[in-house]
């Protein structure tokens, strides 16, 4: 690993891939590495803004792996809730064309909430 100062490390692969790590100690005073992203794709420049926000969010008390675990999580919701709206629209649109009885239509609309996990407001978490 090369230090570029602030916490702030490229990790050289041996077979020549490179990564921006920030690393750091958590409350619990474990070393925690956190990949910023590979190099070139993330330029120095970028890989020093990203550390300094982290260390920023170090400073206040706020654990950047675990916030970037939030900002998954979050984005795991935004998009299931918008699969439940593409796939009401779709019941809706598709009970009024196929013509569909009622109790057929609750019925594929409760197979979508149950296996498609639409209409649920617990999202399980696959970060464990």
């Amino acid at each position: 690993m090369l230090p570029d100062g602030g916490k702030l490390y490229l990790r050289v692969q041996p077979r020549g891939s490179k990564s921006w790590l920030f690393l750091y100690y958590d409350v619990a005073g474990r070393r925690v590495k956190l990949t910023l992203g590979p190099y070139p794709t993330m330029s120095l420049a970028a890989a020093r803004t990203v550390a300094e926000q982290h260390r920023l969010h170090l400073s206040l008390g706020q654990d950047p792996r675990q916030m970037k675990r939030e900002a998954r999580h979050e984005a795991r919701r935004h998009a299931l809730a918008t699969l439940e709206v593409v796939g009401r629209e779709w019941h809706a649109h598709t009970a009024n064309i196929q013509e569909w009885s009622d109790s057929y239509g609750q019925k594929i609309i409760r197979q979508l909430e149950l296996h498609v996990v639409i209409g649920h407001p617990i999202i399980p978490s696959w970060d464990h």
